[in-house]
């Protein structure tokens, strides 16, 4: 692939390339944002909840899966996180113990899990070390 004759390309006049690469910036720029915006509303309102692994999906190329859930104030909510291929066997082994969750006081949705150990098979971004 010659990268020198792309970027001419994209350089001369208008051009699709030039609006196709502006809304993929634009796209991955917003999906960051809501990463961010997820991990600062845990940082600034956090609480502690007792949560635990209840599935495991594969999720093709992108690697696996995994649901955990915890109660805040009777209610019970869900989040995914994603964990290196194949990890299953290691992660089952663990369903049904206690794990710390931290979650957002404001909005008990944003919530993140610390593993205990298994935190080396996580492949999901966590933009702070909780």
């Amino acid at each position: 692939m010659d990268f020198k004759k792309i970027y001419n390309k994209l350089k001369k006049g208008n051009n699709p390339g030039k609006i196709l690469m502006g809304i993929l910036i634009l796209v991955v720029l917003i999906g960051e944002g809501k990463l961010v915006y997820k991990s600062v509303q845990i940082k600034n309102y956090g609480k502690n909840a007792i949560g635990k692994l209840t599935d495991y999906r594969d999720g093709g190329w992108r690697g696996d899966f995994v649901t955990y859930e915890f109660v805040v104030d009777g209610i019970k909510y869900s989040n995914d996180f994603g964990v290196k291929k194949n990890s299953d066997d290691e992660i089952k082994k663990v369903f049904g113990l206690d794990f710390n969750v931290i979650y957002s006081a404001k909005n008990p949705k944003y919530s993140t899990i610390q593993l205990k150990g298994l935190e080396s098979l996580r492949n999901t971004i966590e933009y702070y070390n909780f």
